[in-house]
């Protein structure tokens, strides 16, 4: 695992098949060219070059967020392809489409640089035919990831545009996944009726393409639905439904004086004066038996806050949602900041029981085929 910023870089052992595939696929194509150890050399480093465009296209999703503000947990490299995973939720339609975009530009930019660079050999040499199929894999790539689909940046870009047209960011995810499905019914129909008018090998091998595209399709249809209805419960909620009060025990305050504000504030969370590094809520505190509260630190009852539990108070639902039950950390509470000052917070229990949808994790990422 490498480091990229603060976004790690995760090459699972699986991703290997993929490139031993594409170097078998196009092994005989330089075997017609070049000596057959030159092939073999040739095949692997087409397979290479294709992984590190793989990663240029994940690595131009990453940078494009942090341009406006969005952070990246981890890049990862399977045998389907890259995934960068987003740490939060985009709250704009711009910027969701400038990254969706930057993936597949990223893969024209490569091609044309990787075309200028052919240019300067000699048409006759390998190296041309290896250049050659480089920035033609490239072009490839980049048309396809633009298909108005998900999980690709065209069905992320569609998304956004429609978003941006309708204001209701469930609408715009309900109708790509829509989309989805009629298109990876196209693309298995086409591609069987490829096979049985035009029965060939190259048409056999676009039919178990078209056999590992439908169903990956399929799948970012259904997670597109799910995501809309859970979308579509955040959209109807105002942060004053599920929020609840905070109350700052001093910094000497002791059980007895947190068990005390609970009484007051039964349904309050419970922080330390200063930064908040700790928390707790009277369903805790209810757990110290009466005969021992007096000589409980409060310490044991106050629950570590998870990092990035404090969040500014006019955070979108979704940003809130997605803090709570999404990402690589859950959080069990939020805590709401208005000019420095603590004014509320949201448990993901609270927040659970006002959707319908339960707490499945809401898709913020950028993920390619």
């Amino acid at each position: 695992m490498a480091t990229f910023g603060h976004t790690d870089l995760i090459i699972h052992p699986n991703a290997a098949i993929t490139i031993t595939i594409i170097a078998a696929m196009y092994y005989p194509f330089f075997a017609t060219r070049t000596p057959t150890a030159a092939a073999l050399v040739l095949s692997a480093a087409l397979a290479l070059a294709l992984a590190g465009s793989v990663l240029a296209h994940e690595v131009a999703h990453v940078v494009t967020a942090r341009l406006f503000g969005i952070t990246t947990s981890r890049i990862e490299l399977t045998i389907l392809g890259g995934h960068a995973h987003f740490t939060t939720p985009f709250v704009r339609p711009g910027p969701h489409i400038l990254t969706s975009l930057a993936g597949p530009a990223m893969n024209l930019l490569l091609a044309a640089l990787v075309t200028a660079l052919t240019w300067s050999t000699n048409p006759a040499t390998p190296l041309y035919a290896l250049g050659d199929t480089v920035a033609y894999l490239n072009v490839l790539l980049g048309l396809f990831n633009m298909l108005p689909a998900y999980p690709l940046d065209g069905g992320h870009t569609l998304t956004g545009l429609v978003w941006a047209v309708t204001k209701t960011r469930s609408t715009a995810t309900r109708l790509t996944a829509y989309t989805t499905t009629v298109l990876a019914v196209i693309v298995f129909l086409i591609m069987v009726g490829m096979v049985v008018i035009f029965p060939s090998a190259g048409t056999v091998i676009l039919v178990v393409w078209a056999a590992v595209v439908a169903p990956l399709l399929l799948v970012g249809a259904r997670n597109g639905m799910r995501n809309a209805r859970r979308l579509e419960a955040l959209e109807r909620l105002s942060l004053q439904q599920v929020a609840r009060p905070v109350v700052v025990l001093p910094r000497q305050a002791t059980t007895s004086d947190a068990v005390a504000a609970s009484h007051q504030h039964p349904t309050a969370i419970l922080v330390h004066d200063g930064e908040p590094v700790t928390w707790t809520d009277r369903a805790t505190l209810l757990r110290v038996p009466g005969e021992v509260v007096s000589s409980t630190p409060l310490s044991m009852v106050m629950v570590p806050l998870t990092p990035g539990s404090v969040i500014a108070g006019t955070a979108d639902m979704v940003v809130v949602a997605s803090l709570l039950w999404g990402g690589d950390q859950q959080r069990p509470v939020l805590m709401m900041r208005t000019d420095g000052v603590l004014v509320s917070a949201v448990l993901g229990a609270d927040l659970l029981a006002a959707v319908s949808t339960g707490p499945r994790r809401l898709s913020t990422d950028i993920d390619e085929g």
